[in-house]
């Protein structure tokens, strides 16, 4: 797509998460996608691939019918690595989450991996 960068797409991304769109949201990942959640392990992966990310995301948007992510700030970009500092609400019992965010991408604008790095509450 023309003028795509890899913030644009990670924008596109939290769009459709917010959404609640999880055909969009899939598509935006590689079919062997990694997610890490760090605060369930270091280097222990969520999820393997494109499948069992849709499936964990369609739990957490089954469940969390006013969930939001607000981007508070892109923190910074690497070639073709972004990195968001945001806020999530309307998780389980109200609960707010804040989180850093590292979207990483192939050359087709695809996410190959995503590190979600919990702040301490």
């Amino acid at each position: 797509m023309p003028g795509e960068t890899f913030t644009s797409t990670a924008a596109a991304i939290v769009a459709a998460y917010n959404a609640r769109d999880i055909a969009a949201f899939v598509a935006f990942f590689h079919e062997r996608a990694l997610v890490y959640s760090c605060h369930n392990g270091a280097g222990i992966p969520v999820c393997r691939n494109r499948a069992e990310l849709k499936e964990y995301f369609e739990q957490i948007f089954a469940t969390c019918p006013d969930l939001h992510e607000e981007v508070l700030q892109t923190i910074g970009t690497c070639g073709n690595v972004v990195t968001h500092s945001v806020e999530v609400t309307g998780r389980e019992q109200g609960k707010t989450i804040k989180a850093t965010i590292v979207y990483e991408f192939d050359t087709s604008f695809k996410v190959t991996s995503i590190i979600i790095h919990r702040a301490k509450s």
